[in-house]
């Protein structure tokens, strides 16, 4: 299962925002099969750095997925 946040959607339904966020909560159910799928978009709109999130990600051996094409600047 792969967690996917999304930085300014309604928290009513998406409850995560942010690459540090995604990868606590993970941490914190500790359950091997869960993941993270990192959006570049997501990433940007958020202003974090995309590399230190993919080394974040794959350091704890959470990534599941990439997006590199899918977003219009402020909006997904």
């Amino acid at each position: 299962f792969s967690f996917e946040y999304k930085p300014y959607e309604p928290r009513t339904f998406s409850f995560i925002g942010d690459v540090s966020s995604t990868l606590m909560l993970i941490d914190d159910v500790g359950s091997d099969n869960l993941g993270i799928t990192l959006d570049f978009c997501h990433m940007i709109m958020k202003k974090e750095n995309p590399a230190f999130s993919l080394f974040q990600s794959a350091r704890k051996n959470r990534l599941v997925g990439f997006h590199l094409n899918d977003g219009y600047g402020h909006f997904d």
